[in-house]
């Protein structure tokens, strides 16, 4: 695929940077919370060795040049990384740099960052949906391509009953007190919800063809 338009790509970073700030906020208050029941992170992550406490004289040197974190890895952090949103290069890498006994799945951030290049074979089905040629050009095999699609018209079609459930559901019209204005988004524009309304009909119609392309 083509690059994404810059005033796209400028906007899904701005939302990306924010949710990466909203996860580690989160994470350090649960971290804070749950400081006993984690315990120290003196593991060295790849051979497994402790790092035994000592004197703080005898760790001077270590704690003048890494970052004072309760995310990260304490590790990471004598890196030179530390926990700020301007730390932290993409999701994935937050994910992967957590202290011992934290995990985080980079797929509960609601963030999607984009790398190219891109197979663009979602797009080249819904436009022209030939999946003999598909598998041809795209040059991508059967069972790949075929979960793949289906993963994405069932997200295209949970995304819209999402946006469905959100416009007729009271509370997030009007906010648990009453605080609704703060809660409109894009999303709930009627226009958004119809557009994205006619992509999953659109597209699922057009891959439960395969199957019938198939079994003919």
């Amino acid at each position: 695929m083509d690059p994404l338009q810059p005033k796209v790509a400028e906007v899904m970073e701005e939302h990306t940077r924010s949710a990466i700030a909203s996860a580690i906020e989160y994470w350090k208050i649960f971290v804070s919370k749950h400081e006993k029941e984690l315990g120290e992170d003196n593991q060295l992550p790849l051979s497994g060795l402790l790092w035994k406490a000592g004197d703080a004289d005898e760790h001077a040197a270590l704690a003048d040049i890494s970052f004072d974190v309760k995310l990260r890895s304490r590790f990471v952090a004598m890196a030179g990384r530390g926990e700020t949103v301007g730390d932290v290069a993409s999701v994935s890498e937050l994910c992967s740099t957590t202290r011992q006994g934290l995990f985080m799945d980079s797929r509960f951030i609601p963030a999607c960052e984009v790398k190219q290049p891109i197979n663009s074979f979602v797009l080249d089905y819904w436009r022209a949906p030939n999946y003999t040629n598909l598998l041809k050009y795209n040059k991508v095999s059967e069972n790949h391509a075929w979960s793949l699609l289906k993963h994405f018209a069932i997200s295209v079609k949970a995304t819209f009953k999402s946006l469905e459930r959100r416009n007729k559901f009271a509370p997030y019209k009007r906010g648990i007190h009453g605080e609704g204005r703060h809660l409109e988004t894009v999303f709930s524009d009627p226009q958004v919800q119809t557009a994205f309304n006619s992509l999953q009909l659109d597209f699922c119609s057009k891959f439960n063809k395969i199957s019938k392309e198939q079994d003919s």
